[in-house]
């Protein structure tokens, strides 16, 4: 390299030979400063001796680069697990008020002076790289074996800082240079994890536990203690049912009800589903699209926040499906007196044609719970038929009523969890109760008595009605059973008919009976029927045959498939709700309900970033540091004649070079003149007492502390 480098030299000499020779020659004042000397009175060119100093400059740029970066994403990543200055992480945080108030002082200062400091560093990771990468190659042009391979021209780029300039970017085929791609990559690296960082750290609203935000006053029954409870007194689930599906109308907003999630997000009321219905809740229950909704006695927007412990409460949910089915399939328990079995019909004839004609069956036995006492989940099947002979209908029609419930546990929605709420689990151990007052049988003794009156059969009336059962056999009793809608009014029609005596008007000298438009009764189950009024008013209980008809009307739905299978649907999510919802009442025994834990935290700010984007950005920060660290101790270590290689270093070069440049004609000339000349600096005389700086020389600058040089 160097011989051809020679070579290249004496070529263009002897090119600008003449030229040179014409040229006036320059006094030798203008390259060399003048001195006077004290030892005579002749004017003499005296050189500078001085030795290479140590400096701590880089180092001291690096510290400073180092500590304002590292502290930014230091602060950054422990943010996204913990508040700064406290152990413990969002959810485990069980001090009270006044401690975390201090803690969340401490933590929104370091956040918010991370992000200043973040902004300052992104503004001076390129000057700082450069500048360590400056000082770095100033003692690379005098040492070592790898420095004799550098021309003027890619010593120009490099003073240049050419791995930050886009016109040099172009020329890295002719001015490249191993320090040029080094300084281009550190330079690089350093760029990408400031704009990695901007990208990854996000800072976002969280809730920090504690005490004092803490509450457990909401509990649910529990289902072993609940199932196994063996109070003995009478349950009043049927009648309950029964005025609930008399008063609710379709305009009903029920907060209870829960909507399986929907991808990402989370469904949690009804309002906010994809579908809207002018029924609102009660219709989007009956719709087959939401096939999954599910009854908990807490409210769908229920959360229990930043609490660090998951909590697990029961649901209930039933499917409906309802068939129409032959005279043949009807099931041959389905007769009266049949032990275990309820069975009702209802007859009437009535002068106006108000016939009616119902039978309801359902071969299960009402005392016996289809219940486990047990936190797994468990699955029943109820079956409920109906013998129905509808208007303009000759034959009667028959119908099977399928209710398809499944009881157990999930999970609540939490910080922990992505706030969704989980699905049924199979399988759940939950920490026993008190065992006092469980594990006995609830059913009470059967009876035989009888009663059959005007018409209408209300089944076995003595027969006990389990305080478990399910949801369809709740809501058949409810429907057909004693004191039912049907079985009062047709048993005895006259006790519903409203006698007002006839006023006279003396105006119109007629007698009339005064009317009003109050509501007197409602239907069961008119918020499902499209085109039923939700009140029975006082001119609709004119005599019997009004009070027979608005029978006939609702029997006439049961004949209605679609309809009756909505309005089963709905019924039985109520029946399942008034079951479930006891411990809301506190009509539980303590030991039979357990406590809800929520704590909806403190809010504080956090960053968000997830474990692999720490794990990238500390490699690229990692890199950036630890290439900065090599040059900067490599800066300190090589003593270099200048602080960094810039523009008195190459006013130095064109100076040694003036004859050689000055000579060259055209740019394609200089260019090549440029690449012919050496672009390092060595010991001219390393064999002498006192060296010499200059460029070319191959011997490198001692670093030995007694070591002098002149210089250039």
């Amino acid at each position: 390299m160097e011989e051809r480098g020679l070579h290249e030299m004496q070529s263009v000499r002897q090119e600008t030979a003449h030229l040179n020779t014409a040229a006036p020659k320059v006094p030798e004042a203008t390259h060399e400063p003048t001195f006077l000397s004290r030892a005579s009175s002749r004017t003499v060119r005296e050189p500078v001796v001085r030795h290479l100093h140590t400096s701590l400059w880089p180092l001291v740029v690096f510290i400073f680069y180092a500590a304002l970066s590292a502290f930014t994403w230091t602060v950054f990543c422990i943010a996204s697990k913990r508040p700064i200055g406290s152990k413990q992480d969002y959810g485990n945080q069980d001090g009270y008020r006044k401690e975390l108030d201090a803690i969340l002082t401490k933590h929104e200062n370091a956040i918010r002076a991370a992000q200043i400091i973040q902004v300052v560093v992104a503004l001076i990771t390129i000057p700082i790289t450069s500048a360590i990468c400056s000082m770095a190659l100033a003692s690379f042009i005098q040492t070592g074996g790898a420095r004799t391979k550098l021309n003027l021209r890619q010593t120009m780029a490099l003073a240049d800082q050419g791995w930050i300039s886009p016109r040099i970017w172009t020329m890295y085929s002719k001015v490249g240079s191993l320090p040029l791609y080094i300084a281009f990559g550190l330079t690089l690296v350093g760029v990408v994890f400031q704009i990695l960082q901007g990208i990854f750290v996000r800072i976002t609203p969280a809730q920090m536990a504690s005490e004092e935000t803490r509450y457990n006053n909401h509990y649910v029954p529990d289902l072993p203690a609940l199932i196994s409870n063996d109070d003995r007194r009478p349950t009043p689930r049927v009648v309950r049912l029964r005025s609930i599906l008399e008063s609710t109308t379709e305009d009903h907003y029920e907060p209870f009800l829960w909507v399986k999630p929907e991808g990402d997000g989370m469904c949690r009321n009804p309002s906010q589903c994809r579908y809207l219905d002018y029924r609102r809740d009660l219709q989007i229950i009956a719709d087959s699209d939401y096939p999954d909704l599910w009854f908990t006695p807490l409210p769908s927007d229920y959360n229990t926040g930043v609490y660090e412990e998951l909590q697990y409460v029961p649901r209930i949910n039933t499917t409906v499906t309802y068939t129409n089915m032959t005279a043949a399939e009807w099931p041959s328990e389905c007769v009266r007196d049949k032990e275990g079995v309820f069975f009702a019909e209802y007859h009437s004839r009535r002068p106006r044609a108000y016939d009616i004609d119902l039978t309801a069956c359902m071969p299960t036995n009402i005392s016996d719970t289809p219940w486990q006492a047990t936190h797994n989940r468990q699955d029943i099947t109820e079956e409920l038929y109906l013998n129905v002979t509808a208007r303009y209908e000759e034959n009667p029609l028959y119908y099977r009523i399928t209710a398809k419930t499944s009881l157990g546990y999930f999970e609540l929605p939490s910080a922990k969890n992505g706030n969704r709420a989980g699905p049924l689990l199979d399988n759940c151990s939950l920490p026993r109760l008190d065992d006092w007052g469980s594990n006995r049988d609830s059913s009470w003794g059967k009876g035989l008595a009888v009663r059959d009156t005007n018409g209408s059969y209300a089944g076995n009336v003595t027969q006990s009605i389990g305080k478990n059962i399910g949801p369809l056999t709740t809501l058949g009793l409810a429907l057909f059973g004693e004191g039912s809608y049907i079985e009062k009014r047709v048993s005895n029609p006259s006790a519903f008919v409203i006698n007002r005596a006839k006023v006279y008007d003396a105006e119109y000298d007629a007698w009339y009976t005064p009317f009003s438009s109050n509501c007197d009764s409602s239907m069961p189950l008119s918020f499902a029927f499209v085109s039923t009024r939700e009140c029975d008013e006082d001119y609709d209980h004119r005599d019997e045959d009004d009070i027979i008809g608005e029978v006939k009307t609702f029997v006439n739905w049961f004949s209605q498939e679609d309809t009756a299978r909505e309005a089963f649907t709905v019924g039985a999510y109520l029946a399942n709700k008034d079951w479930l919802d006891q411990a809301r009442g506190y009509t539980l025994s303590y030991d039979a309900k357990r406590k809800v834990v929520a704590d909806q935290g403190v809010t504080i700010n956090k960053t968000k970033i997830t474990i692999v984007e720490i794990i990238i950005g500390s490699i690229f920060l990692g890199l950036h540091l630890l290439g900065l660290l090599v040059l900067a101790i490599y800066a300190v270590y090589g003593k270099p004649f200048v602080p960094w290689l810039g523009g008195e270093v190459m006013i130095k070069a064109g100076t040694v070079h003036a004859d050689i440049l000055s000579a060259a004609e055209g740019h394609r000339q200089w260019k090549q003149t440029m690449a012919a000349c050496p672009g390092f600096v060595g010991d001219e005389r390393p064999t002498d007492s006192v060296g010499r700086i200059a460029f070319g020389a191959v011997a490198g600058l001692s670093r030995l502390r007694d070591r002098k040089f002149e210089t250039l």
